[in-house]
């Protein structure tokens, strides 16, 4: 099996019967601009878009339900870093445990979370979200406006509690699409917990100091479902897939090859991973400071050789070329060419 040069998910061979949204499982790049969900007008409120097709992984409807899945993870997950992420691990966990207001699925369209509606007025620079009807937290208190707006704001944009449900979002400059700004997990609202371990949280699935331990997170829903995120001891992946985990997702190229030898397991590339050329006027520079704005999601440094290493842009200043993103090789290299000759 051929496998690129990505982030791959590996699972075993009868987890594709079984229908994952990509965006719960983990959040990665893409350079697509997020825009309002189909179907209702700005003007009278957005409501609930349905799931992407092109972001979910699956063939089909499942055969069976299985209460209990068990995930692998090769990054440590610290409860007290909830629920803003440092690593992949982590990353992974806590999306399904805490809530935004909206999130953006991989093609880049907002999706309803905490807020269940929205409208867009003064020409995009004021936005109103209305919470979904029934929002709490895992111990049963309600969830209100002013848990999200209270001790929050940032450059750019004021949030303001309307009514009990009802949240407002002022911008610094227009916006003709959702505010990316609200998925953002420094957004996800979380309470304190009596023993100091998982914030209390509003996702579907909850996790407490009773349900971890240092090799293993066991997060349950009401319905009697468990994730059960088991982490590699000594840093070696390898373990996790021979004790048998149903899902793992790694960029590690020599875990995935030793997958690809494993006879009960799939190696798929994640079809929404993507690798993008960020141009900037700074000579020889490692700043990355603009690629999340400019790729509107999460990004990281690529890795490994790439050709446009081999490219002087040193010229772009003179060319007045202030940044580009794209996924087309052929386009970037153009610019960067155009750039280099003027």
């Amino acid at each position: 099996m051929q496998i690129p040069c990505r982030d791959s998910v590996v699972y075993r061979y009868f987890m594709p019967a079984y229908r994952f949204s990509l965006l719960a499982l983990i959040a990665l790049a893409a350079c697509a601009h997020p825009r309002v969900g189909t179907g209702v007008s700005t003007t009278g409120g957005e409501t609930h878009a349905a799931v992407n097709d092109h972001c979910v992984l699956s063939s089909g409807a499942a055969a069976a339900h299985a209460p209990v899945i068990k995930i692998g993870l090769t990054d440590p997950v610290d409860p007290h870093h909830a629920p803003i992420p440092t690593n992949d691990g982590e990353r992974l966990v806590f999306r399904h445990l805490y809530e935004t207001p909206v999130r953006f699925d991989c093609d880049g369209k907002a999706t309803p979370e905490l807020a269940e509606q929205w409208v867009k007025d003064d020409g995009g620079r004021r936005w109103t979200f209305r919470l979904r009807e029934g929002a709490q937290f895992w111990d049963g208190v309600p969830v209100m406006a002013q848990d999200i707006v209270f001790g929050r704001g940032g450059a750019g944009y004021t949030l303001g509690a309307l009514e009990t449900r009802v949240v407002t979002v002022s911008l610094a400059k227009q916006a003709d699409d959702v505010p990316l700004v609200l998925s953002d997990p420094g957004l996800a609202i979380v309470r304190p917990a009596p023993d100091t371990s998982w914030p209390i949280g509003t996702g579907a699935f909850w996790a407490t100091s009773a349900t971890t331990t240092a090799q293993e997170i066991r997060a349950q829903n009401g319905r009697g479902d468990t994730l059960v995120f088991r982490i590699a001891s000594g840093g070696d992946a390898r373990d996790l897939l021979d004790a048998g985990v149903d899902l793992l997702v790694t960029r590690d190229r020599s875990l995935r090859d030793y997958a690809a030898t494993l006879k009960d397991r799939v190696v798929v590339a994640l079809p929404w991973d993507r690798t993008y050329v960020y141009v900037t006027p700074e000579a020889g520079g490692t700043r990355l400071d603009g690629l999340e704005q400019a790729v509107r999601a999460e990004a990281r440094s690529p890795e490994g050789g790439f050709w446009w290493l081999d490219l002087r842009i040193v010229a772009m200043a003179a060319a007045g070329v202030d940044g580009i993103c794209t996924n087309a090789p052929d386009v970037a290299k153009q610019t960067l060419a155009e750039a280099v000759s003027s």
